[in-house]
């Protein structure tokens, strides 16, 4: 079983975590999440799980669906940036 698989077999028994996860609008931002999940359960975990890596593909759209899911948290102001860049503001 790959990390991946590992951390959504348990992720995803939370409905709270299961919705973040497959209401994503892309498999691009599925993939970025699975890829928090598994960056929360092992350290390390390599380059394929980095979030560069895994955002590097992420729309204006998924940035829009992070920043209404990410709550009060530091990341936040990053997502919001990121959000500015791809709006070219």
């Amino acid at each position: 079983m790959t990390p991946e698989e590992k951390a959504l077999e348990v992720f995803l028994k939370n409905d709270t975590w299961r919705e973040y996860y497959e209401k994503a609008p892309s498999d691009a931002c599925r993939k970025a999440i699975a890829g928090e999940f598994v960056r929360s359960m092992v350290s390390p975990c390599g380059a394929e799980y980095s979030r560069e890596a895994l955002e590097a593909p992420l729309t204006l759209a998924d940035w829009e669906y992070l920043y209404r899911r990410c709550g009060s948290n530091p990341r936040k102001g990053f997502i919001a940036r990121k959000m500015a860049e791809l709006r070219g503001s």
